[in-house]
C-alpha cells in the first residue's frame, strides 16, 4: 500500500509540474505574440531579427516538406491539370532574379518596396503546351513582395500577336497563395453564375526548364482581347 501511495504522490507531482510548465510556456507565447505583434515595425530593422529570417524560412521549408510527405503517394499521380513547361536560358534566370531586389532589405521587410518598372527585366523563353511551341518573353510580376521574394515566384508570359496561346497575349502565373487559393477560383464561378465577365483561369502546373515549380493560379490578363472575348468594346474602361 505505501508503494502504490508513493508511486500515486510521484505520478502526481509530475502532472502537477508538467501542467505548471505547459501554463507558463502558453503564458509565455502569448506575451511574446503579443510583443512581436505591437512592435513589429522596429523588430524587422533589427539587426538580429534580420540576420535570423534565413533560419526561419529554412525552418518553414522543411516543416513544410515534412508535412508533405503525408501526400506523397497522391502527389505522385496524375492530378487532371493542365502541364505548362517554359524554358529560360539559365543567364537569362540569373538575369531576373538579379533584377529582384534581397529579401533581407528593409523595404522589402517592412512592406514598403512595391514591384517598379526597374524590377521588369524581360527575358526570351520558349513556353510548351500539348504539342505545341510558342515563341515568348517572360518576367516576374506582382505588386507585392510575396510575388517575388521567395524561391516561387509569380510569372508574367507574353506571347506574339501572331500566335497567341488560347486567344491570349498575356499570360499571368501566380502564386495560389496570393489568391488564397481556391477563393478566387469560387468567386470567379459564382461571377459566371451571375453573369458577369470573368477572365478565364484554371490550376495548372508549372515546370521550368524540366524543374517542376508546383501549381499555379494561371488567369488571362484584363486586356482589350479580354474584352472583345466578352463581346464588349475593346477600349472600354474595366474599371
Amino acid at each position: 500500500m505505501n508503494l502504490l501511495k508513493t508511486i500515486k504522490t510521484l505520478v502526481w507531482r509530475r502532472a502537477f509540474w508538467a501542467g505548471l510548465f505547459f501554463i507558463m510556456f502558453v503564458f509565455n507565447g502569448l506575451l511574446l505574440l503579443t510583443y512581436v505583434s505591437n512592435n513589429r515595425n522596429a523588430l524587422v530593422y533589427n539587426p538580429f531579427v534580420k540576420s535570423a529570417l534565413p533560419f526561419y524560412r529554412g525552418i518553414r521549408e522543411i516543416t513544410n516538406s515534412i508535412i508533405d510527405t503525408a501526400f506523397i503517394f497522391k502527389m505522385r499521380r496524375d492530378i487532371g491539370i493542365s502541364q505548362y513547361r517554359l524554358e529560360v536560358k539559365t543567364s537569362d534566370l540569373r538575369k531576373l532574379n538579379e533584377a529582384i531586389p534581397s529579401s533581407l532589405s528593409d523595404e522589402v521587410i517592412s512592406g514598403a518596396l512595391l514591384f517598379t518598372e526597374d524590377m521588369e527585366e524581360t527575358v526570351k523563353g520558349v513556353f510548351y503546351y500539348e504539342d505545341k511551341a510558342y515563341d515568348v518573353k517572360v518576367r516576374y510580376r506582382g505588386e507585392n513582395a510575396n510575388h517575388w521574394t521567395r524561391a516561387k515566384k509569380s510569372w508574367q508570359i507574353k506571347f506574339d500577336k501572331d500566335t497567341p496561346f488560347n486567344g491570349l497575349r498575356t499570360l499571368k502565373l501566380i502564386i495560389p497563395s496570393d489568391r488564397e487559393y481556391f477563393a478566387e477560383a469560387l468567386n470567379n464561378y459564382r461571377a459566371k453564375k451571375l453573369g458577369l465577365i470573368v477572365p478565364d483561369a484554371e490550376f495548372v502546373q508549372l515546370y521550368v526548364n524540366n524543374d517542376y515549380y508546383g501549381v499555379y493560379f494561371a488567369i488571362e490578363d484584363f486586356s482589350s482581347e479580354f474584352l472583345e472575348k466578352s463581346n464588349k468594346p475593346a477600349d472600354a474602361n474595366i474599371y
